[in-house]
């Protein structure tokens, strides 16, 4: 028995974090591959920083978007993870961006500026202003 995946990550398309092309992985390989969690993610780290912000700007996760799952991510990398991996962090809340409809995404802007927020990110990428804005904070908050 074997698996195809399009990237390392394990998701079964073309990946848009990583971009890899599709590869087949044998069964006696796949449990391998990825030992089972032996410890359990911090419920708190920069994953969580970053939705605590996402959230006062009026976002939430959408079903299916792979948010939590990310987050608990960047939690287990924490500060230095997160740096290291920057943009695959970007990546992910650029493609999450995509998803947003424009309401969504003008309520969001009118809470940032209600905020002040606004005046650290970046109107046509807010993004990589939202990562530095969780990170700050996070760093002074735990």
């Amino acid at each position: 028995m074997t698996q195809t995946f399009g990237c390392y990550c394990r998701t079964k398309k073309p990946c848009p974090i990583h971009g890899a092309r599709a590869f087949t992985v044998p069964a006696a390989r796949l449990s391998a591959a990825r030992p089972p969690l032996t410890s359990v993610p911090p419920a708190d780290g920069p994953g969580s920083e970053l939705k605590r912000l996402l959230t006062e700007l009026g976002l939430t996760g959408k079903a299916g978007c792979g948010c939590e799952a990310f987050l608990l991510q960047m939690n287990a990398w924490g500060l230095d993870g997160c740096a290291q991996h920057r943009e695959a962090i970007l990546a992910q809340l650029r493609v999450n961006q995509a998803r947003l409809g424009w309401l969504e995404a003008l309520r969001a802007a009118a809470a940032a500026v209600r905020s002040g927020l606004v005046l650290a990110l970046n109107p046509l990428d807010p993004a990589p202003g939202l990562l530095d804005e969780a990170l700050r904070r996070w760093s002074i908050n735990r």
